[in-house]
C-alpha cells in the first residue's frame, strides 16, 4: 500500500463505520485534506457503495471464488487524525 491510497482507505473506513453518516466536511476535518478532495473522495466512496439492483447478486458472479488480501500497516506506518481547535479547547 503507498501513501496516496491511505487517505482513501481511512476515509472508506470513517464512512462505512458511522452510524448517522460522513459528510465532506467532517472528512476535511479528520484526514487533514482540502474540502474540494474530501469532497470528491466521498462522493466517490458513497458512488462505490451504492446498490445496483439490476445486478445485485454474488460478488464476482456466479460460481466464482473471490479472494482477498489483508492491509498490512507496521510501526513505520504513522495514521495521525489533525484535532480540529474545538476539541483541542475541551
Amino acid at each position: 500500500m503507498n501513501d496516496a491510497s491511505l487517505p482513501w482507505l481511512l476515509a472508506t473506513f470513517l464512512m462505512a463505520s458511522s452510524k448517522k453518516g460522513m459528510s465532506a466536511h467532517q472528512l476535511h476535518r479528520m484526514l487533514g485534506v482540502t474540502y474540494k478532495t474530501a469532497w470528491f473522495m466521498a462522493h466517490r466512496i458513497r458512488e462505490a457503495m451504492a446498490e445496483d439492483v439490476k445486478s445485485a447478486g454474488p460478488l464476482g458472479g456466479k460460481g466464482k471464488t473471490v479472494e482477498a488480501d489483508e492491509p498490512t500497516l507496521d510501526a513505520s506506518t504513522a495514521i495521525t487524525f489533525r484535532r480540529s481547535a474545538r476539541a483541542s479547547r475541551a
